[in-house]
C-alpha cells in the first residue's frame, strides 16, 4: 500500500529529460505551496490531472466516487481489484480495477499524477511500527500514477476533488523490506504522457501495473513516532 508520502521541494526537478515541456505545471511551485513531510489520508496534496497539465491542483487524499452518498477515503486502488489476493509479483491475468464500481470511471477518464519527494512504507509484519522513507538517491521528485474524482456533498452542496494512488504487487526495494504492495511509479516521459492521455488504450495503461523495480532508489529508516504523529515534521527525513 502507499498511505503516507511527502511533497517538500518541487524545485528538485526530476532527472527525466524535458519534463517541463510535457508538464508545464512543474515550472513554478503552485500558489500557497508549503512543504508537507507527512501526508496521510484525508489531508490535501498537489496533483496534476489529465484535463489540466498546466497547473497543479490541491486535492484531498482519499478518493470519494462521484456517486457516493457519504464521504469515502479510498487511498489506494489495487490494479488487480479483488484478484491476486496473494499479491504475487508474477501476476499476469486480468486487472479488476476496470470493473470495480469505485474506480472504473476514474481509471478510464480521470487519471492524474502525484509528484512526490518520497513515500513511506513499513514491513509486512511491523507495518508503520518500522517505517522506511523510499526515495531517489539524488532526492529528486518522482511521479506516482493515481486517479481522481469530484464528490459532491448532497447536504451542503460542497464539491471536493479527491484522489487515490494505484498500487501493484511489490518489486525491487519494496520486496527487500519486505512489503507486499507498491505504488505505480511513472519513470519517464512516455509513461507520464500515456498515463495522462485521454486516448490511451487499456492495454497500454496496464503496462504500468507490473511491479516496479526501483532503480536508483533507497530505503532509509525513520522514526515511527514521528510518522504516526501525522504532524508535518522535517525530522522524518533527517
Amino acid at each position: 500500500m502507499c498511505g503516507v508520502f511527502g511533497q517538500i521541494d518541487f524545485s528538485r526537478k526530476s532527472n527525466i529529460a524535458d519534463i517541463d515541456k510535457i508538464l508545464p505545471a512543474l515550472k513554478n511551485s503552485p500558489t500557497g505551496f508549503f512543504p508537507n513531510y507527512n501526508i496521510w489520508t484525508g489531508m490535501s496534496a498537489w496533483v496534476i490531472t489529465q484535463d489540466n497539465i498546466n497547473e497543479m491542483q490541491l486535492q484531498s487524499f482519499g478518493l470519494s466516487p462521484f456517486w457516493a452518498k457519504k464521504r469515502m477515503y479510498l487511498f489506494n486502488a489495487r490494479a488487480e481489484g479483488k484478484l491476486n489476493a496473494e499479491n504475487s509479483p508474477t501476476y499476469q491475468q486480468q486487472y479488476g480495477i476496470w470493473e470495480m464500481p469505485s474506480f472504473r470511471t476514474a481509471i478510464r477518464s480521470r487519471r492524474c499524477i502525484i509528484p512526490v519527494n518520497y513515500f513511506i512504507e513499513g514491513t509486512v509484519k511491523e507495518k508503520l511500527a518500522k517505517p522506511f522513507v523510499i526515495r531517489l538517491e539524488n532526492r529528486e521528485i518522482f511521479f506516482l500514477g493515481a486517479i481522481y474524482d469530484t464528490w459532491i456533498n448532497e447536504t451542503t452542496g460542497e464539491m471536493m476533488d479527491t484522489f487515490a494512488i494505484i498500487t501493484t504487487p511489490a518489486g525491487g526495494i519494496l520486496q527487500t523490506l519486505p512489503h507486499h504492495r507498491s505504488p505505480v511509479v511513472l519513470p519517464d516521459i512516455a509513461a507520464i504522457e500515456t498515463w495522462l492521455s485521454p486516448k490511451a488504450e487499456r492495454q497500454t495503461i496496464e503496462k504500468y501495473f507490473q511491479p516496479y523495480h526501483f532503480p536508483h532508489f533507497e530505503a532509509v529508516a525513520t522514526e515511527a513516532s514521528l510518522v504516526k504523529s501525522k504532524a508535518n515534521l522535517a525530522e522524518i527525513i533527517r
